[in-house]
Order: C-alpha cells, then structure tokens, then sequence
C-alpha cells in the first residue's frame, strides 16, 4: 500500500495538546472558552534616557473618562467607555465593541516624576509622556586620585 508523504506529515500527535494550552491560556488571560478577546485599550509603551511615552488607542472614550496615575514606576490607566445611548425601539443586531470599565497597570523602567506627566488625547489615541525623576537618573561617579 502507497502513503503519500503529506499523509504522515499532518498527523501531529500534538495538535490536541496544544489547543488545551491555547484554551487555558485564554481562560488565564479573562476570556472565556470559544471567545476572542483582546486588552482594552492597546497601549504601545517606549522609553528613552529621559523619558517613556505611552499611547494606547482610547476610540469612543471621552477623555474625561480616562485617569492616569503615577506612583514611583507604576502607570495605572483606567476608565470607561460607555455604552451606545440608542431609543427604546432600536434593536440591537449585533454588538461586537466592548463597554464598561478598564483598568491596566504598567511597571516602567525607572521611577516617574510625577509633577511632569503630561497627556493628550487626538483622534482616540491618548498619549502620555512620563518624565524620569532626576534621582533615577545614572551618574556618572568623579574618583579622586592621590
């Protein structure tokens, strides 16, 4: 009997592992199984010497909604994109953008001077730019000769 090549090379006996981890690893990251999830809002974070730049893509949130906090070397970003206000008689079809409250947290690099945060909001990309403190900053250490 002939088994062509590509018989034996798609059996894998272990593809049903890992779609068990995949699952678990969704379960692990908040969604539930069969469901696609992604973190609200993506945030994309640089640093530099000086500073770290945060920007995370807020669409349909009112920046009055959103709260920055700094503590030493964490960012928290929180707030809420709030719900479709739509009459009585429209019905909904299907609803595939998420609402409600959010909360991310982020470790940066280096502790934050937080009297120098600043932040905007454009075209539903907020972006926040974090001053390092002058005591986080390398020095460079004179040695005296004798």
């Amino acid at each position: 009997m002939y088994w062509p090549e590509t018989t034996w090379m798609r059996m894998d006996p272990f593809t049903g592992i890992r779609q068990l981890q995949h699952e678990i690893n969704r379960l692990f990251n908040g969604s539930s199984f069969g469901e696609e999830s992604d973190v609200f809002p993506a945030v994309n974070l640089w640093s530099h010497d000086e500073q770290v730049i945060l920007t995370a893509h807020v669409p349909g949130v009112d920046p009055k909604d959103i709260e920055i906090n700094v503590q030493g070397d964490q960012l928290v970003l929180q707030g809420e994109r709030k719900e479709d206000e739509l009459s009585k008689d429209v019905v909904c079809r299907r609803e595939e953008r998420s609402f409600g409250k959010f909360s991310r947290s982020f470790d940066l690099p280096y502790e934050i001077d937080s009297s120098k945060v600043m932040a905007k909001c454009m075209k539903g990309v907020l972006t926040v730019v974090l001053e390092r403190t002058e005591a986080s900053k390398p020095r460079k250490i004179a040695i005296a000769a004798e």
